[in-house]
């Protein structure tokens, strides 16, 4: 092999790690250019002295790095939970989104319009205005982040409840004159696999408790 095709060589190596690089870093360095048009803003035209400009640059992109981040947690928890109690509503971080991009937007290409010196004025005003209020949808995310995790351990705990009365029925009852009444009244609309699951009986018997459970059912039903 001549040095040009150990070139090649390296090169086809290396050529998948460098896109793992270059597409791992290249969402980290995106906020690096609105971060910067919000700084230059900030401290050109609404006179906001350089260093509290970096921080409330870096809060601005913060604010849409949280709000797309819980969108996709919330969507990932609905997706998991079904039950309609236990979902969280997008709206939350949907709506934190929108207010980035609006402050954003007024921020970094508003200010760079013509526009006569009132309407230069009003566009300060409101600039600032969005910026003073930026706390009110981070707040909501943090309340909103902290009502999910809030549903999730309770979603959790009863999955741990009901496993626990799982495991404590199962093994426990061998014989259909043993189970307790409520136990009958259950097994009776339980799938046969299902049966065999709670209470560790073979199919064939769960097959049998299920058929005099039903049966006793319906005799109650026609007394």
């Amino acid at each position: 092999m001549n040095l040009f095709d150990r070139i090649n060589a390296v090169i086809e190596n290396a050529e998948g790690s460098i896109i793992t690089l270059v597409t791992t870093l290249i969402p980290w360095l995106a906020p690096a250019l609105p971060a910067w048009l919000t700084w230059y803003h900030l401290t050109g035209m609404l006179a906001i002295p350089p260093a509290i400009a970096v921080a409330m640059a870096l809060t601005v992109e913060f604010l849409g790095l949280s709000a797309v981040s819980t969108a996709f947690s919330y969507m990932r928890h609905n997706k998991i939970n079904r039950s309609q109690k236990n979902r969280v509503s997008l709206a939350f971080p949907i709506g934190a989104y929108l207010f980035y991009l609006l402050v954003v937007v007024v921020v970094n290409v508003v200010q760079e319009i013509p526009m006569s010196e009132q309407g230069q004025q009003v566009s300060r005003v409101v600039s600032i205005a969005l910026l003073t209020l930026i706390s009110a949808p981070a707040f909501v995310i943090a309340i909103a982040r902290d009502q999910q995790r809030k549903i999730e351990t309770e979603v959790s705990a009863s999955k741990t409840e009901r496993n626990g009365k799982k495991a404590e029925r199962s093994g426990k009852f061998t014989d259909w004159r043993k189970l307790p009444v409520e136990d009958r009244q259950l097994i009776a609309d339980m799938e046969t696999a299902e049966i065999v699951r709670v209470y560790d009986v073979s199919d064939r018997t769960a097959r049998n408790w299920k058929a005099a459970a039903r049966n006793g059912k319906e005799e109650k039903v026609e007394a």
